[in-house]
């Protein structure tokens, strides 16, 4: 048996030698290729993992900046979460040498979480709610951040006015809070 392997292996050899060569010779390349590849990636990912990433090319000559968010989410899940991404935003500017200047208008759904009334809410959302309240009281606390409620939603969905949460300004009308804050240079920032 051992004898016709051997013989085998010469046949193949013989008439494949020239195959065998460039198959080899491909395969030599790729694995070159490919630990190349692994050695830049390798390299790339440690000069990355680093450095925390940072926002210096859009904040580049600027010490403020101003935003508007634009809140009318009806999800009190994606309403909090929002809230806290705003509020981790400001804290990052900040690190970052850049005062922020925000102003959280509500407006549409979103007032139903503004307001102390939860009888609009729905009773499964009532710990989510409570979340949200805690985390206005908190950044009505925030000097950077000024927090707006728009009168025409609150009447529109029977949200009294004086339930609105303390630390939330009612104004008139949030189109016109919207218009005129872009008018004086802040960004809008829809929050849906």
């Amino acid at each position: 048996m051992r004898d016709a392997l051997a013989a085998f292996s010469q046949i193949i050899n013989l008439e494949h030698r020239e195959e065998i060569h460039m198959l080899t010779s491909k395969l030599s390349k790729v694995c070159t290729s490919a630990i190349f590849g692994l050695v830049a990636m390798m390299i790339g990912a440690s000069s990355y993992a680093g450095s925390e990433p940072n926002d210096a090319r859009a904040l580049h000559g600027l010490t403020s900046a101003k935003a508007i968010f634009d809140i009318t989410t009806a999800n009190p899940k994606k309403l909090y979460f929002y809230l806290n991404l705003i509020e981790a935003t400001a804290k990052s500017m900040e690190a970052q040498g850049v005062k922020p200047k925000f102003v959280l208008a509500f407006r549409g759904p979103a007032t139903f979480y503004m307001s102390s009334d939860r009888s609009k809410i729905k009773l499964e959302d009532g710990e989510i709610a409570d979340k949200i309240e805690k985390k206005i009281t908190e950044l009505g606390h925030d000097p950077n951040l000024h927090l707006e409620q728009c009168s025409v939603a609150a009447h529109a969905l029977h949200v009294d006015k004086k339930s609105i949460y303390r630390p939330i300004k009612v104004i008139g009308n949030s189109w016109i809070s919207l218009i005129g804050y872009e008018n004086r240079g802040y960004a809008i920032v829809p929050v849906r």
